[in-house]
């Protein structure tokens, strides 16, 4: 196909810097390289050649598609080679869309999701004990941006997210469910080694891990999770420092903090840290996934099987409508082993992977969001 992506960076003629007339790459290794050049997402060009390999070779898989980042980065690696004053470098992103598309039409419908589908996936978020979210930039994190649709996708996310950290603490002369209010009632009073953990059996606990590709995203998604507290508790008036700590306090206590447990009768083998938000790198991030594990199975409507496990790849439409394909099988257990269990459970995995815990970030929050709390 002479208007497809392969044509466009690997075919086609253009102006290059040096005044000859040739195409912009002769290999995907070579864009490889040049968008680590670059690009500050994309550090390692072995990590990404293979994937551009597998959508840009002229027998290559056209059903996968390229996340907006990698878009951006092979554009900036093309017009770094273009003559600047040619017409080829002011119209360049234009091309890369139209061939994109003439790529990816129609496969990539076979990435749209159904009602049905997207059920399933609501299903999952709120019943699963183990959520693991892979994506440069997780759909909660947009509850801080002006738009109100996807403000509120957002924020019924993350409900469900504070609501299932909720359920792995109980107050300690109750057995009654935690409630957020008692929960900021007690910090804000200071009353320590007042909780409890429900379980100490990780299979019964509630885990949400999120993997992520810079600071500044890691920096939003606990700005968002402290907005959302903030709104939830404090309605519409003003907050105040103490506030401003207690909710600070409770994100520390889901963060692993132990000031607020009694932790006396417990075994030493026990998790406190049921949020963990870590950096990793971009390449592992190019298509939006997420991964849920159920400890006593959930019902599956397609056929009436129980499953234990399930993983959604997750991917925001221009339109943004959000599109998800269900994982299963050979697919996910490839997955799982290629890269679930290293970076999940190896203390041996070649993944650089930074663990990004509130109190390396706290003073970058606090710098900004009690202003835009109060605004």
């Amino acid at each position: 196909m002479d208007n497809d992506l392969k044509h466009l960076l690997f075919s086609r003629l253009f102006d290059r810097k040096d005044g000859t007339p040739k195409p912009l790459f002769r290999f995907q290794s070579e864009l490889a390289k040049e968008i680590v050049d670059v690009s500050e997402e994309y550090e390692n060009a072995e990590s990404i050649r293979p994937y551009l390999n597998q959508v840009l070779k002229y027998d290559g898989n056209k059903g996968k598609p390229i996340s907006d980042s990698l878009q951006s980065a092979i554009i900036k690696a093309a017009k770094n080679r273009i003559e600047k004053s040619s017409e080829n470098y002011q119209n360049f992103e234009q091309e890369f869309e139209v061939a994109y598309q003439n790529q990816s039409n129609t496969e990539i419908r076979n990435f749209a999701s159904d009602e049905k589908e997207f059920k399933i996936l609501e299903h999952w978020q709120e019943l699963s004990n183990r959520t693991v979210v892979f994506n440069r930039e997780p759909i909660e994190v947009k509850f801080l941006e002006s738009d109100k649709n996807v403000q509120l996708d957002a924020e019924k996310l993350i409900a469900i997210v504070v609501n299932n950290l909720l359920k792995n603490y109980k107050l300690s002369n109750s057995e009654a469910a935690l409630k957020l209010e008692e929960l900021f009632d007690l910090i804000k009073k200071r009353e320590r080694n007042e909780l409890v953990l429900v379980s100490t059996n990780r299979n019964e606990q509630f885990f949400y891990r999120y993997y992520v590709s810079t600071f500044n995203t890691v920096r939003r998604l606990y700005e968002g999770l402290f907005k959302y507290l903030a709104i939830v508790l404090l309605g519409t008036r003003e907050i105040t420092q103490e506030d401003f700590n207690a909710i600070f306090s409770m994100l520390e206590l889901f963060n692993g903090s132990q000031e607020y447990l009694n932790i006396e009768n417990f075994e030493n083998n026990y998790e406190t840290a049921f949020l963990k938000i870590y950096k990793t790198q971009g390449y592992l991030l190019s298509i939006p996934v997420a991964y849920y594990e159920n400890t006593t199975g959930i019902i599956d409507d397609r056929d009436k099987s129980i499953n234990h496990e399930m993983l959604f790849s997750l991917i925001i439409e221009k339109n943004k409508v959000l599109s998800v394909s269900m994982i299963e099988n050979e697919d996910l257990e490839y997955w799982k082993e290629q890269v679930y269990y290293p970076l999940y459970w190896s203390n041996n995995s070649t993944f650089e992977v930074d663990e990004m815990s509130l109190d390396k970030i706290k003073s970058h929050i606090q710098r900004t969001i009690k202003k835009d709390i109060n605004e």
